[in-house]
């Protein structure tokens, strides 16, 4: 953490980059196993896709907003 007059600041940027990496690979943001697809919804021009982890011990999720070719 670091202050910035007086605010204090949470240093992000290597928690942002992993997350970005994992998403691009398809990994856990909490374990770094694989994602499987769990639903995916269509609402006008975009499709929701939610990933679960393949890991049934583990909670992690993350959803993925991709817009519609129609």
């Amino acid at each position: 953490m670091e202050l910035y007059g007086d605010t204090m600041m949470y240093k992000t940027d290597t928690y942002d980059a992993k997350l970005h990496i994992a998403e691009r690979r398809g990994l856990c943001p909490v374990c770094g196993r694989n994602m499987v697809q769990a639903d995916r919804v269509k609402e006008g021009n975009h499709i929701f896709i939610w990933y679960k982890c393949a890991d049934g011990r583990c909670s992690g999720q993350r959803l993925q907003r991709q817009t519609s070719s129609k």
